[in-house]
């Protein structure tokens, strides 16, 4: 199998690799595809197990299961690849069908068949389509295969089609395109230009004899056909693979993946990640280039999404590695430890709740000068450490480690500890996980878990069995009710419901919600009383008006007109005759009577008809004449309220008289005053900000390793008015994979794929410990070769070439010297000493035995004339004082003598065993003590016991200075 060298995309957390024997590598799986791009996926499989007492390390846990992917790439398919598929072209009646088209991907390579552009074509549904504009005619019965440019030479397109179809078609020898009609010879060519990733195509109309550069190759429209001169191109990119399967879930940090994920996932999120590859291709041989040829490809060779399925990464349990065991209980006689791991995820889920925790038991061995009995245990021969060993390894989250049996101190049959106590299992507590502790219930205490009842039983919870309904998550909280005020807000979740278990309940949550006061809005007066007539002949008006006592706040009720009304009265002439340009009217009071009446913000009420003077039809009053509408002034009290501002005194809106034709400018729009009403025009002023498209990425900022690389936009609309303003930077970079560095032989390049694991390598000085402590800050960069160790001077060595460190001296590898009676030598970088003595044997009857000051054992008899244990008792006659009394000539028995003490090895905790004794004494179990009188210099006497011993023996010691022991 041929594969690239496009970069290998891992979900592991690399760091140190784990050792090949507990977590090898699989074998990479089948390519994907037998010819062009496909992938290739492998896995760790770590073989420690998982808890016990061969639990995996930390820095093992932090990989299990890990998996990469990569490209592979067999041979170019006979075939060439094409696109994706174009969006349809638009319907109208003037385009009666619509096609989509697809482009082969790469030019012809070994034998390829390209077909350079491949169409689907389907008829529209159209309502009715008989108005056409010019210069398209309509026609019942037209045929859209011959009227189109799209469809001229394609009868495959066409098969089948209606060839009566109404429409709007072009005129007799011209074809519709993009909209318009051409003569044949200007039919254009298709070329399709490529969208952001996963959106399809759109198709472009290249113009006959135009031509349009693709990457490395230039393209002419000749006859409808794009010919592309591809002389100049030496590598051309491969059509994409299929996307891998959906990665494990894993806590992944967004500004580690490509930029289509930039903004979907935050870094504790547990995501599931797919990718798709494609080549950069030789385009002599349609084989993948060298991997540092690889820049050549314009774009982006990997491409990354989040997996479809949006619940693929829902209630998973994906842990912590193992914290470090607690320290043990007890020193001695049968203690309990603990370690403890978390679920990664945010909202752990029910699969979650299990062995959290792990036990173990731990100095199980007799405390020195102890028995079991004196800590409430009992002494086991067989398997002191045999599960469960405390109350907490009842608790369903906590997993009992065991291993193998070894005698030591345990609670008797039927019991187990709590609190450091041996107890009955019937006074055991429960224990369930909550957050980062353990909430403890005492016996007998029920609690209610989803929707069964537990009881606290022996230890363990028992709960009832009834299948609960399975609930989604919370919705978001929805909006406040009100815009402003107290209002209310709910929440919702979906639930399902189980066979013979409860019914959903509690699907909906509503709170209350309190959002600024609403604004206050006009208040208007009550209107006044109607005044008097104007004139008592000749006609007159009689007015009311409404006055607007408190102005709205901003976002409160406007003030709605009309704050003035008037009635027409006293139309009866004053002369025998009506004025000049006046008419006699049966019905002179009518409205509306003058210029006023046509103003929005007033009203003219009508009266009964009564008999007068008045304008004729088509005219109205304005100061005492008969005027056309159109002469009529416009009040600035009628103009919206946006407009009024340029009229606004500190008593409020004045009110002015404009004369026709008068325009008034607000924003972009404006108000001009035609027959007493203002025409307003009322286009959408504010308009938001829009950016381009962002460009492509720059080069790659590194020749090697990781580098950075940067795309630009640009506004094509600034905001006007009060428009949504452009957000965001005009400029963005990410991070970009450069070939991997050039090392020196002993070191290899690594890279790390999260910021939290450090690219760590192991040191000559860390060679036998347990996880590397030479780790740098950086993501990457060359680390030694597996089987090598930094040393000192910085250069990758064998272990046979690392010095050692010894208590701060630096031992050159290989190099031997002495300490006191060892012979040391530095060697795999350990400092490895042995006694200077020659062997020695001893003969029967002789031990070996280290004398001072000598360096070397000598054989000498066992125990030479080693005393005999002795202990006697004695009596003698002594004057006894106590302060100043005193009593003479009394007999006093004591013990004296000497007795053994000695060390010994045994196999079992604490492995050391002593035993000492001491000279003890045995009181007169009739008459322990005698009471003597001694007699004081103050003539009194003073009562004072003296104890009878009546035996003395050597004994196990008791009491005296512990801290000499």
């Amino acid at each position: 199998m041929r594969e690239s060298t496009a970069k290998t995309l891992s979900v592991e957390l690399t760091g140190p690799g784990p050792p090949d024997d507990l977590c090898p590598w699989s074998p990479w799986s089948t390519c994907s595809r037998s010819c062009g791009a496909g992938s290739v996926l492998r896995r760790r499989l770590c073989v420690c197990e998982e808890g016990g007492d061969a639990a995996c390390p930390p820095e093992v846990e932090a990989v299990r299961n890990s998996e990469e992917t990569q490209l592979c790439y067999h041979q170019p398919c006979l075939g060439c690849p094409m696109s994706a598929w174009s969006v349809w072209s638009r319907c109208s009646c003037e385009s009666q069908r619509q096609q989509r088209y697809r482009v082969a991907l790469t030019s012809a390579t070994r034998g390829q068949q390209c077909t350079p552009v491949e169409s689907q074509s389907q008829a529209c549904s159209l309502s009715q389509c008989d108005v056409c504009e010019a210069p398209f005619v309509y026609s019942a019965c037209g045929a859209p295969c011959e009227k189109q440019c799209a469809l001229m030479g394609r009868e495959d397109l066409c098969v089948g089609v209606r060839e009566c179809t109404p429409g709007c078609y072009c005129p007799e020898g011209l074809l519709q395109q993009n909209g318009s009609c051409v003569p044949l010879q200007e039919c254009g060519c298709i070329y399709l230009q490529h969208q952001a990733s996963g959106e399809p195509p759109t198709p472009i109309t290249v113009a006959q004899g135009a031509t349009v550069t693709n990457d490395c190759s230039t393209c002419l429209c000749h006859d409808g056909t794009l010919y592309c001169d591809m002389r100049e191109c030496e590598v051309i990119l491969s059509e994409w693979s299929e996307w891998t399967p959906c990665s494990l879930c894993i806590p992944l940090d967004p500004e580690q993946l490509g930029t289509s994920l930039e903004g979907l996932i935050n870094s504790t999120k547990m995501v599931s990640i797919q990718r798709r590859f494609r080549a950069c291709l030789d385009i002599d041989s349609g084989l993948p280039v060298k991997r540092e040829e690889e820049s050549q490809c314009l774009g982006l060779l990997v491409e990354e999404r989040l997996c479809p399925d949006a619940t693929i990464c829902r209630d998973l349990c994906h842990w912590s590695v193992w914290s470090v065991w607690t320290a043990c209980a007890q020193p001695c006689s049968g203690g309990v430890r603990q370690r403890y791991r978390r679920p990664l995820a945010s909202s752990a889920g029910p699969r979650c709740r299990s062995q959290q925790t792990q036990s173990q038991s731990c100095n199980t061995g007799l405390c020195p000068g102890e028995h079991c009995e004196d800590r409430e245990r009992i002494y086991h021969d067989s398997c002191a450490n045999q599960c469960p060993r405390s109350c907490a390894d009842l608790w369903e989250h906590v997993q009992c480690l065991q291993g193998s049996c070894h005698p030591g101190c345990r609670c008797p049959d039927g019991q187990l500890l709590q609190d450091g106590h041996c107890v009955p299992v019937t006074e055991c507590r429960c224990g369930i996980p909550s957050g980062n502790g353990t909430v403890e219930l005492s016996p007998k205490e029920e609690l209610i878990i989803e929707c069964n009842t537990c009881v606290c039983d022996n230890g363990t919870l028992v709960c009832t069995t009834l299948p609960c309904p399975v609930y989604e998550p919370w919705s978001p909280w929805s909006s406040c009710s009100v815009s402003c005020g107290h209002g209310l807000r709910t929440r919702t979740r979906s639930c399902q419901d189980t066979e013979d278990g409860p019914s959903c309940a509690d699907t909906t949550q509503t709170e209350s919600c309190d959002l600024l006061s609403c604004p206050e809005g006009c208040l208007l007066s009550d209107w006044s009383s109607w005044s008097e007539c104007s004139s008592t002949c000749g006609g007159g008006v009689s007015t009311r008006n409404q006055t607007i006592l408190q102005e709205p706040e901003p976002g409160g009720a406007a003030c709605v007109g009309p704050f003035k009304q008037h009635r027409v009265c006293n139309t009866n002439s004053c002369l025998p005759e009506c004025p000049s340009r006046q008419v006699y009217s049966n019905c002179s009071a009518s409205c509306p009577y003058s210029c006023e009446d046509l103003w929005p913000h007033t009203q003219c009420l009508p009266v009964p008809c009564i008999p007068g003077c008045s304008c004729p039809p088509g005219q109205v009053l304005l100061e005492g004449s008969c005027v056309p509408h159109a002469d009529c002034p416009c009040s600035s009290l009628s103009l919206p309220t946006e407009y009024q501002r340029w009229n606004m005194s500190s008593e409020g809106f004045v009110e002015v008289l404009l004369q026709p034709e008068t325009t008034i400018q607000h924003r972009c729009n404006t108000c001009v005053c035609r027959g007493g009403v203002f025409s307003c025009t009322s286009k959408t002023c504010d308009v938001a900000c829009q950016w381009s498209s962002w460009s492509t990425w720059s080069p790659c900022s590194a020749s090697c390793g990781t580098g950075r690389q940067s795309s630009t936009r640009s506004i094509l609309q600034p905001s006007l008015y009060e428009g949504a303003p452009c957000e965001g930077l005009n400029i963005r970079s990410t991070a970009c994979v450069a070939p991997d560095c050039v090392c020196p032989d002993e070191e290899q390049w690594r890279r790390s794929l999260s910021a939290e694991v450090l690219l760590c390598e192991r040191s000559c000085q860390d060679i036998y410990s347990t996880s590397p402590v030479n780790c740098s800050r950086s993501a990457e960069g060359c680390v030694c070769r597996e089987g090598l160790y930094r040393n000192p001077e910085g250069l990758c060595v064998i272990p046979a070439l690392c010095p050692c460190h010894d208590q701060g001296i630096l031992r050159e590898a290989g190099s031997e010297w002495e300490e006191g009676c060892l012979s040391c030598s530095c060697v795999n970088g350990r400092k490895l000493c042995q006694t200077r003595c020659s062997p020695l044997s001893c003969e029967e009857g002789e031990v070996k035995v280290e004398e001072p000051g000598s360096c070397c054992p000598v054989c000498r008899k066992q125990f030479p004339g080693e005393p005999e244990a002795e202990c006697k008792r004695y009596v003698e006659v002594r004057n006894i004082t106590k302060g100043g009394c005193r009593l003479d000539n009394v007999e006093v028995s004591f013990c004296r003598g000497r007795c053994l003490s000695w060390t010994d090895v045994i196999m079992e905790e604490p492995h050391l065993r002593s035993e000492c004794e001491c000279c003890s004494y045995k009181l007169d179990l009739v008459k322990p003590v005698r009471f003597l009188s001694l007699q004081c210099d103050s003539g009194e006497s003073e009562q004072v016991f003296l104890p009878v011993i009546t035996s003395c023996e050597c004994t196990s010691c008791h009491g005296g200075d512990l801290s000499r022991r």
